[in-house]
């Protein structure tokens, strides 16, 4: 065994530690022991010079030397991460928003791979890298969800659930119930209800074209997915498609005010959100009266459940056989016999009923804007459907989906390029953690991973401007860190791979009937002061197509 003495380059060698290296280690294994002993988050960035600047690229190089070894990070020194200088009260507030999307793409431009922002008082970092992003959000003994005052979920932050809680015990109770009811092997068993609701949109759209009438994308799409997603969470009928004029359910227009009052106070300040009056007080109220709302529903189905017991099942099972995910939770047992606890319960089922729809709607907004502004991927999505026989009649089975290529790569195309999530957080668990590129950050900081950044990175992307279903061929293969619609790591959407067919059926319902076109030219803006990306002034007109 032999020992040396590190420190990460750019710090004074006063500050080395002294690590044991077997004398019959690899290469790769100092570099782990090292990594470990410094804090830095993955080995692979770790490299090995003298104080003179040589690269030791052996071993013995290594454990020979006679002074302190300085450990690059990709080669560079540690640094911490650079951004605008704040104003006075308002940081960096008017040189990121209202466009924080573009925005935040020059501030990466200018100051690097990690930037840091400060907004009346919040300081928040943000990172456009694959790698960084890769090392933030695998949950580790570094960075962890951990929602604190400068997370953008901090103003709904629940414990007791699994998207806007910690990392905790509840957060690994509730995974493990809500988890086990979305599998890729449970999903399909939806598909025919998710269908049934959506074809429900034609007869709204065909009153719509008789009256030569145009709408507003986002209006509508939030109908159909919370139409959907009631249906799917609590066998329950939203009448949102009865007519063009149906309204919202109160359940849908809290959560869409939630998010709205939650964005507008955690890009702010802590200090705004505790006001007794504004956002702050909205945001309050609405997330009371959405659980009251949730908790009355969930009591109705509890109910039909007295009166027509059913069997209680292990998860698996339990998955297979439920009409809705509340029937999951109420019946599903784990391996011990055990139910989820009735407060997790709610907990889990109002994020799943409000991230259930929040993100699909926005989704199938953005898609019938690609529909309307690249027609020629119109003509050949409804040439591939017709080819496939494929009508609102038919059984959409995972064998039928998977003929849709054409489908598919338009699907994944507007979701790199019109993604909805934008800012999965995660917060530093350590002091003088090292990321990859040497960037230095403290425990409790938060670094964001910027997902449009990512996916318009002219490193990962070729022409990532240009609107390209064809690039998604069988070799063409992103990295989980370079494409995320949903995210990645741990605590990435459980909910995926339903909302994934659900858009699936969305489209093949939408393109087979209707030839959509945008109205009007004017630019398409987008909502900065919403949880998500959701555009607000689209209008489309959907034209039936002969049968």
């Amino acid at each position: 065994m032999a020992f040396q003495r590190f420190h990460l380059l750019g710090a004074e060698p006063s500050t080395a530690k002294e690590v044991a290296v077997p004398t019959s280690a690899s290469f790769k294994k100092v570099q782990i022991e090292v990594a470990k002993a410094l804090d830095i988050t993955t080995y692979k960035s770790v490299s090995f010079t003298t104080s003179e600047g040589d690269v030791l690229e052996k071993v013995e190089d290594v454990v020979e030397h006679p002074d302190a070894v300085a450990v690059a990070i990709d080669g560079h020194a540690i640094r911490k991460p650079q951004g605008p200088a704040p104003l006075p009260v308002v940081g960096n507030y008017y040189e990121i928003y209202p466009d924080h999307l573009h925005n935040h793409g020059r501030l990466f431009r200018k100051y690097g791979d990690v930037i840091k922002t400060e907004v009346m008082g919040k300081v928040v970092y943000l990172t456009n890298s694959p790698g960084v992003s890769e090392q933030i959000l695998i949950e580790s003994p570094y960075f962890s969800k951990e929602i604190n005052s400068n997370h953008p979920l901090y103003g709904i932050r629940n414990n007791d659930a699994v998207f806007l809680g910690d990392t905790n015990k509840n957060w690994v109770v509730g995974h493990k119930y809500a988890s086990a009811s979305m599998t890729g092997k449970a999903i399909p068993h939806y598909a025919k209800m998710t269908h049934n609701e959506l074809v429900k949109v034609l007869g709204v759209l065909d009153t719509l074209d008789a009256r030569d009438e145009s709408f507003n994308a986002y209006s509508l799409t939030l109908k159909i997915a919370s139409q959907v997603i009631g249906k799917f969470t609590l066998m329950r009928d939203l009448h949102h498609l009865d007519s063009p004029e149906s309204p919202l359910d109160d359940l849908v227009t809290d959560m869409v005010a939630l998010l709205g009052y939650n964005k507008q106070v955690t890009s702010r300040g802590e200090w705004f959100g505790k006001l007794p009056f504004g956002p702050g007080k909205h945001l309050r109220d609405s997330s009371g009266h959405f659980h009251e709302l949730l908790e009355k529903q969930l009591q109705l189905i509890k109910d039909d459940h007295e009166k027509n017991p059913r069997p209680d099942l292990d998860l698996e099972t339990a998955a297979m056989d439920a009409d809705c995910l509340a029937d999951f939770f109420l019946r599903a047992a784990d391996e011990n016999g055990d139910k989820i606890p009735h407060d997790l319960m709610l907990a889990n089922l109002g994020v799943l009923v409000g991230a259930g729809f929040t993100t699909t709607s926005s989704a199938m907004a953005w898609l019938l804007y690609a529909l309307a502004k690249y027609p020629d991927c119109q003509d050949k999505m409804l040439q591939e459907l017709v080819d496939n026989d494929i009508t609102k009649d038919t059984e959409f089975t995972p064998a039928v989906l998977e003929k849709l290529t054409y489908l598919e790569k338009f699907l994944k195309e507007t979701l790199r390029m019109h993604g909805p999530s934008f800012a999965p957080g995660r917060t530093a668990q350590v002091d003088n953690v090292v990321l990859p590129g040497g960037y230095v950050l403290n425990k409790g900081d938060v670094v964001i991973s910027a997902l449009y950044s990512i996916h318009y990175h002219p490193k990962i992307w070729n022409n990532p401007e240009r609107f390209d279903p064809e690039r998604w061929t069988p070799d063409f293969k992103p990295s989980r860190y370079e494409y995320m619609p949903f995210a990645a790591g741990g605590r990435s959407c459980i909910g995926f791979a339903f909302a994934l067919q659900e858009l699936r059926l969305f489209l093949a319902t939408i393109v087979r009937y209707y030839d959509i076109c945008q109205v009007g030219d004017e630019p398409i803006e987008y909502d900065p002061e919403f949880q998500l990306i959701r555009p607000t002034n689209l209008y489309i007109r959907a034209r039936r197509r002969p049968e």
